[in-house]
């Protein structure tokens, strides 16, 4: 009898503590981070910012005589026309890559690259259509060329970035265990509460 009348007691002092009856929420948010948009134009800045360093940092690595500045035969191109284009995708890719992570996307780096190969052949191709298929071209037909093919594989990395990028898991459920001392009657405390 004594401890049946001891567990009802108990029961009755625990269901009767503050915040017991209360459910706990055991829903878990899910982090936030910035808007897709706003990752997006992070993700096209840096990377055109990488395009625009590469070509800088490429171009004077190629100055002052140390890399041959004339293609051989004419048809094969030289070191000096294949490092600016190694640093600007080196750039490219780098600058979208960072620039989607800064603003915590969850893109991947092999992504990133096969989307601004993807672009940058798409970018070629358009170069070598502009610069075989017109008769004489002028400068400013080839720059256009040219600018059509950087924004294809800016465009290129970044929807390779965005289409491995997934969205953040939720977080588990905080776990609370909460000591509540409850006097029995035999002068022993118990008490031990656990929310989730």
């Amino acid at each position: 009898m004594r401890t049946a009348t001891t567990t009802i007691l108990l029961l009755t002092l625990l269901t009767a503590s503050p915040g017991w009856a209360e459910q706990p929420d055991t829903t878990a948010d899910a982090p936030t981070r910035p808007a897709d948009g706003l990752r997006i134009l992070s993700e096209v800045g840096f990377g055109t910012l990488g395009l625009v360093g590469g070509a800088i940092v490429g171009g004077v690595m190629t100055m002052g005589g140390t890399v041959a500045a004339q293609p051989r035969d004419g048809q094969v191109p030289s070191f000096a026309e294949i490092i600016p284009l190694l640093m600007m995708s080196t750039g490219t890719v780098l600058g979208t890559y960072y620039g989607g992570n800064w603003l915590e996307g969850n893109g991947t780096p092999q992504g990133t690259l096969g989307g601004f190969l993807v672009g940058a052949v798409a970018g070629g191709g358009t170069v070598w259509l502009v610069t075989s298929l017109v008769d004489d071209p002028s400068t400013n037909t080839k720059l256009a060329a040219v600018g059509a093919a950087a924004v294809m594989a800016v465009g290129g990395a970044t929807i390779g970035y965005e289409w491995t990028d997934e969205p953040p898991e939720p977080s588990p459920p905080d776990l609370d265990i909460f000591g509540a001392p409850t006097p029995t009657l035999d002068g022993g405390t118990v008490g031990v509460r656990i929310t989730y």
